[in-house]
């Protein structure tokens, strides 16, 4: 099948499969390498994180023992109902009166919190590299005529309508409402032209009714 018999409407839905195609691949690049860069930076970011905890609690050790020095030398006495501070602790860092202190909680979440991000960054950026080369292939077909991404392409429509149809359903504020209807469109458009039309029909070798 050469190109100049393929009809107009059929190539102008694969030049929008190769656009999808190639903003779905640098997309799913971003992510990855996102992924990546989180990765890399996690080993230091645990390692800097129980590093300088306990070095700011020495810090903020030594600004309370100075105000406790001065504090003794004007004979400032604390009240009867305030808590004994416990010094070692805040020396290392680790708690005050058996709370932990909020530098060292930061250190033990962030580092998880960013291993989180990472993993969900590398799935979703594999998945939408997978979308992507998907795309490329189907539009290739479609430019040259090949019946297998006829079908692929109405099966991706019917996939789109239903997805729209289900977003304007569960998510029904005017933003999500709009772009569904942008894209039920669309999906209908291309399914219709691709099943109903005897050029498309005899241009991928499909008996015209």
């Amino acid at each position: 099948m050469t190109n100049q018999e393929m009809p107009t409407g059929v190539k102008v839905i694969s030049v929008l499969y190769y656009i999808s195609a190639i903003g779905g691949a640098l997309f799913a690049l971003f992510l990855l390498m996102t992924s990546l860069v989180l990765s890399e930076d996690l080993a230091t970011q645990i390692t800097e994180s129980f590093i300088a905890a306990p070095a700011m609690g020495a810090l903020g050790s030594g600004s309370g023992l100075t105000g406790m020095a001065v504090a003794k030398a004007q004979k400032v006495v604390s009240p009867p109902e305030a808590l004994p501070l416990d010094e070692m602790a805040f020396l290392k860092g680790e708690s005050i009166s058996g709370v932990p202190s909020l530098f060292s909680l930061l250190a033990g979440v962030m580092p998880i919190l960013i291993g989180v991000i990472g993993l969900a960054l590398l799935f979703f950026g594999s998945y939408a590299l997978q979308i992507a080369i998907l795309t490329f292939f189907v539009a290739r077909g479609l430019w040259h005529g090949q019946g297998w991404a006829r079908h692929c392409t109405m099966a991706l429509s019917v996939f789109g309508i239903v997805m729209s149809l289900l977003i304007m359903i569960k998510m029904p504020t005017l933003q999500f409402i709009l772009s569904s209807i942008i894209s039920l469109i669309y999906s209908l458009i291309i399914f219709l032209y691709l099943m109903l039309s005897n050029e498309v029909k005899l241009a991928f070798g499909a008996e015209e009714n």
